[in-house]
């Protein structure tokens, strides 16, 4: 009975060494985003990565729809620093790009990325942002990551209001001919 619970415990502890070999997950990123927004409101794109590699390269880029506009991108400023020349937090309309290379200091636990500022423009029924990742680890292998695809539902309150105006004026016009139809005995 002795040596067979010797043998399941040295087992178990190869399963488990295994395990803590082979992480669960390596990186991932979080976003965080609302998931309606109106036309001309600003809102934030906030990335945070999970990740428990020891990790030296990253890239993550943010493509916006037409009816999006990016107004700004704030990066990581302690990672700015350690990074120096190797790192880029650039962006055009549509597009925003973090990236960086640390060559002495890998990161080894969980990081705020990025804030991408974005302005909404006009209603658009498919409102999706993509956002795409690489990394690499300190001796430059590749780490994957997931890609996402954010969904918005753009509300356009203007045209509402717009369409409210338009009908207020129908029925004011409306009211006016009735008027002089009848002041004219043209009928009604």
């Amino acid at each position: 009975y002795g040596d067979s619970v010797k043998y399941i415990c040295l087992i178990m502890a190869m399963i488990i060494a295994f395990m803590g070999a082979s992480p669960t997950f390596a990186s991932n990123i979080e976003v965080k985003c609302p998931s309606e927004v109106n036309v001309g409101d600003t809102f934030d794109i906030v990335i945070k990565v999970s990740n428990n590699e020891s990790l030296s390269g990253f890239e993550c880029q943010v493509n916006v729809p037409n009816n999006l506009k990016i107004i700004n991108v704030l990066g990581n400023e302690d990672i700015r620093k350690k990074a120096g020349e190797c790192y880029k937090a650039d962006f055009s309309d549509r597009n925003a790009l973090i990236s960086f290379m640390l060559i002495n200091e890998p990161i080894k636990s969980d990081f705020y990325l990025a804030t991408t500022t974005v302005e909404v423009l006009n209603k658009y029924n498919d409102t999706t942002i993509y956002i795409t990742s690489k990394a690499a680890d300190e001796n430059a292998n590749k780490i994957n990551i997931d890609s996402m695809e954010l969904k918005l539902n753009v509300i356009d309150n203007n045209s509402n209001s717009e369409n409210n105006a338009d009908n207020k004026n129908e029925g004011i016009f409306s009211k006016i001919m009735t008027f002089f139809k009848k002041l004219l005995g043209l009928g009604e």
